[in-house]
């Protein structure tokens, strides 16, 4: 069934707990958990890629090397 209704989860926010935010559709979400997802996106920032398009660009390469045939936007 598809659903207009957004999943939403509000959190406090913590600097020195969160390095970054990762909107995605279910396409990511399909093939990757939300660790993983995280750990790959901060492995990538580690590794000094400051630019964010790049960073979106290669988890979505992860996720379609991993089988996603969904649609998939990062932000």
């Amino acid at each position: 069934m598809v659903s207009s209704v957004p999943e939403i989860t509000s959190l406090p926010r913590d600097d020195a707990s969160y390095q970054f935010l990762i909107i995605g559709s279910d396409g990511i979400w399909d093939v990757l958990s939300i660790e993983k997802c995280a750990d790959l996106i901060s492995t990538i920032f580690n590794k000094g890629e400051q630019r964010v398009t790049l960073e979106c660009e290669e988890l979505l390469d992860q996720c379609y090397a991993k089988g996603s045939l969904d649609n998939m936007t990062a932000i």
